[in-house]
């Protein structure tokens, strides 16, 4: 559960502009190049990013749960 509330938050940044300090910062410096970023245009790209990104580690943490997951663990109370 960790582990998904991670990328969640961190994958969650790239979606829109406003989504990350990084992108801000990266907008504004844009801006100052004379080559300004504005929020659609940031979706156009950065929406599908999440998308994939989001997807990837949504099949890593899948797997790792195959992998070292107990199947077998008996969760039936005990009466003594």
């Amino acid at each position: 559960l960790a582990w998904a509330l991670a990328f969640g938050a961190c994958f969650g940044g790239n979606g829109t502009l406003m989504g990350a300090s990084a992108n801000i910062v990266m907008a504004s410096k844009a801006e100052v190049e004379g080559k300004p970023i504005g929020f659609a245009q940031f979706m156009k790209v950065g929406f599908p990013v999440l998308l994939i990104s989001t997807a990837i580690a949504n099949c890593y943490l899948l797997a790792l749960n195959e992998m070292f997951w107990q199947k077998n663990v008996d969760t039936t109370p005990r009466s003594e």
